[in-house]
């Protein structure tokens, strides 16, 4: 999994501390992405971050996570 994000998002920040929080192995499985590193990234999530995708790429969450609907994506993950 992928958690794309940008230094100064207190969105990012709340939103990361809930995915641990979730998902406990997540320091270990889930790789932050800095998107300011890929003018694509920046593109294509620039105004939807954070957000988190699976290892297909599918988008499992974005903008403010929800405890219930992150654990429902993680879940069918």
């Amino acid at each position: 999994m992928q958690f794309l994000e940008r230094p100064g998002c207190h969105l990012c920040a709340d939103a990361w501390l809930l995915v641990v929080s979730l998902f406990p192995d997540a320091e270990s499985v889930v790789t932050r992405l800095d998107i300011e590193f890929s003018d694509d990234l920046v593109r294509d999530y620039g105004l939807r971050i954070p957000v988190l995708l699976d290892a297909s790429g599918k988008v499992l969450a974005e903008g403010r996570f929800d405890v219930r609907s992150l654990r429902r994506s993680l879940r069918q993950r």
